[in-house]
């Protein structure tokens, strides 16, 4: 028998406890401002994550000659045991990557849900990729976790005694798209 993953869902984590050592997050509030891209304050982790970003687009098997652009960053600060900071599912659009880093072990996880619907659920014996609803993982302090946009991902409640920090971010590729003459275009 051969198994073909013919559409793979990409997952990416990296780790750098370093950037936590010069961030100053204190003045900052949940969901305060989307542009922390351009506060020099997060100039380290803005380079760690383009650079994440670019080995990325190498594992994925796309050209590394694209300017790697984040068009948005921002803090979420979830309280301890409270349901209104509870993400649901979503996906961010209008973006080719979505990236997440942890400050702190967080225990509470971030979750990915399978990108299609099955019609059946036939018993399972053991969860693998291919039968799977959802995907979760645990960050450590440090932890950059990198995804398509598209994917639908949310954040538990908080299970902690203090607040849950998180930075996200989203990526756009900019340069030339297009495999063929007629339907290139630049970003």
């Amino acid at each position: 028998m051969t198994v073909i993953d013919a559409f793979t869902v990409p997952i990416f984590t990296y780790n750098n406890v370093e950037v936590i050592k010069n961030l100053d997050l204190k003045k900052y509030n949940h969901q305060q401002t989307f542009d922390l891209h351009q506060d020099e304050n997060f100039t380290e982790l803005v380079n760690f994550k383009k650079e994440s970003a670019k080995d990325c687009l190498s594992e994925m098997g796309y050209s590394t000659d694209y300017e790697i652009d984040i068009t948005t960053m921002w803090i979420n600060i979830m309280k301890p045991h409270s349901h209104t900071n509870e993400m649901i599912p979503h996906s961010h659009d209008n973006q080719f990557l979505s990236c997440v880093f942890y400050t702190e072990k967080i225990n509470s996880p971030i979750v990915f849900q399978r990108p299609w619907i099955t019609q059946f659920s036939p018993t399972k014996i053991d969860n693998t990729g291919y039968n799977a609803n959802s995907y979760f993982i645990q960050p450590e302090e440090g932890d950059l976790i990198i995804f398509p946009s598209y994917l639908l991902h949310q954040a538990l409640i908080n299970v902690h005694m203090y607040d849950r920090i998180s930075i996200a971010s989203n990526v756009v590729l900019r340069g030339n798209y297009g495999n063929h003459e007629g339907t290139r275009v630049k970003l």
